[in-house]
């Protein structure tokens, strides 16, 4: 008997929620359990898909949403109850190869002409997707990778020996790096396959940080070694500072910076060669969580004493300072125009990210989940996941979910991803959002490559000509030939 299902189909209705898909960790769950998820977009290796949508009605209403920071009303148009067929270049034409983005296309110009015989109008709507991979770690460091968008798994494999204290992983569209004692593993993002490992020269603190060129990795030393990315046998080239580095580097910008745990702050360039640190920034008070980071500009470090900074990464200075009362639970997440920050008192605070002032509070949470324009969703300390107006912060739904449920905090998508210590996965979206939607806004393109007259395959494949009979010889009474 399969075992239910983490949200039930009825309360996602309610909750304007649709279930993507939903997976399981290749976990014994008697012995092991799941420690780290990561989600890695990829907005340079795309999909192109046609959708053929026909159908439905089209609606009208006035919704709020947050335009820089500021709270506007504007007025949405959607079509509801619509029917939609998508032709991907991935999917097989008549010769049983990829139809690639032309034929895709054409198949779907086919399809409208259909429909349109049978009195129906339809659109072909233009869909380019990024390849998102979703990153599963458990204790006994069996690392998992599964598509983002339909959960199937794309490849499984054992890391190294059991044992050892699981640390944060590094991943990035081409490399995942994972450190299992003192060992280092390099891995290919798209296949699973390990190209290097190598022996750390001290035990390392925490996980590493990925850059084109070197890999990062905190030290109990007080030093960050980096290491060639690309060059297994390279030498690593130490950056010595003093004190210890509990928390893995964060990459902002063209920058990487890491704490140890003397409450200092550094701050490093990134480039095709090791940069020492050209900032360093003094705490007087420890701070409590991972730093995080806006991914452009801004550094968020959250102290014991319940203060969360804002540090410019290209300056090393200080772009503001808001008081929380009460110490970080969980690592800042920044989306838009907001950041979000969870306290240990069970408080989610919406701040803007330019100045640090607080928008809103919400009570009794323990971890941000997502955003979208309209929404902000969160798990609870009763068991619930929680849908949240984005504008103001007031409670519009509720979920009942696993009291044991994680999710990994999303700032790179619109998507809710949960998940149970025992390795079930289940991916949401809102209902009219069936395609992700990026929080960086970016536009992408298909990528066509190299075109060759492989990949187009023509949707109307003509009928092959009959040969004809050959001609009989009169004297050939019986057909065997002469």
């Amino acid at each position: 008997m399969a075992p239910p299902t983490l949200v039930t189909v009825d309360e996602m209705s309610q909750a304007g929620l649709r279930r993507a898909w939903d997976s399981h960790v290749q976990l014994d769950a008697s012995h092991g359990r799941l420690v780290e998820m990561q989600l890695v977009v990829d907005t340079k290796r795309t999909t192109t898909k046609y959708v053929v949508q026909y159908g439905g009605l089209p609606v009208t209403q006035e919704v709020e949403v947050v335009v820089d920071g500021v709270v506007e009303t504007v007025t949405e148009s959607r079509i509801i109850g619509a029917q939609r067929e998508v032709f991907s270049e991935l999917d097989l034409g008549p010769r049983g190869t990829p139809y690639g983005i032309d034929g895709a296309k054409a198949a779907a110009d086919l399809r409208v002409e259909i429909l349109a015989a049978e009195g129906k109008t339809a659109e072909v709507i233009e869909e380019v997707n990024p390849r998102i991979t979703f990153f599963a770690l458990t204790d006994q460091y069996v690392l998992q990778a599964f598509d983002g968008e339909s959960g199937q798994s794309l490849w499984s494999t054992r890391v190294g020996p059991r044992g050892s204290f699981p640390l944060p992983f590094a991943a990035t569209s081409d490399h995942v790096v994972v450190v299992n004692g003192m060992q280092i593993f390099c891995l290919d993002a798209l296949t699973g396959t390990e190209l290097w490992n190598r022996k750390a020269s001290h035990a390392p603190g925490s996980g590493p940080a990925i850059t084109s060129w070197f890999v990062y990795l905190p030290m109990l030393r007080g030093q960050v070694e980096v290491f060639p990315l690309h060059r297994g046998d390279g030498l690593p080239e130490p950056i010595v500072f003093g004190g210890r580095v509990m928390q893995a580097p964060v990459l902002v910008g063209n920058e990487v910076a890491w704490i140890n745990n003397q409450n200092t702050l550094f701050i490093a360039p990134v480039g095709a060669k090791v940069n020492r640190d050209e900032f360093r920034v003094r705490f007087d008070e420890p701070i409590s969580t991972q730093i995080g980071t806006d991914g452009d500009r801004a550094i968020y470090c959250g102290t014991a004493e319940g203060a969360l900074y804002s540090i410019s990464a290209n300056q090393g200075a200080l772009l503001w300072k808001q008081s929380l009362s009460y110490a970080l639970r969980q690592t800042p997440s920044c989306i838009g125009s907001d950041v979000f920050v969870v306290t240990i008192d069970g408080s989610l605070h919406v701040l803007r990210d330019a100045t640090g002032i607080a928008r809103w509070r919400a009570p009794h949470i323990k971890q941000f989940v997502s955003a979208t324009d309209k929404h902000v969703y969160a798990l609870n300390t009763t068991g619930q996941l929680e849908v949240l107006n984005r504008a103001t912060g007031l409670r519009e739904a509720e979920i009942d979910v696993p009291l044991d449920t994680v999710a990994l905090p999303n700032v790179q998508t619109d998507r809710l991803y949960l998940a149970t210590p025992q390795g079930r996965l289940i991916c949401l979206h809102e209902s009219e959002s069936p395609k992700s939607v990026l929080h960086s806004g970016e536009v992408l393109e298909p990528n066509r490559g190299e075109e060759s007259d492989d990949t187009v395959v023509p949707v109307r494949p003509t009928r092959p000509e009959v040969p004809a009979a050959p001609t009989r010889d009169p004297d050939d009474v019986f057909g065997f030939g002469r």
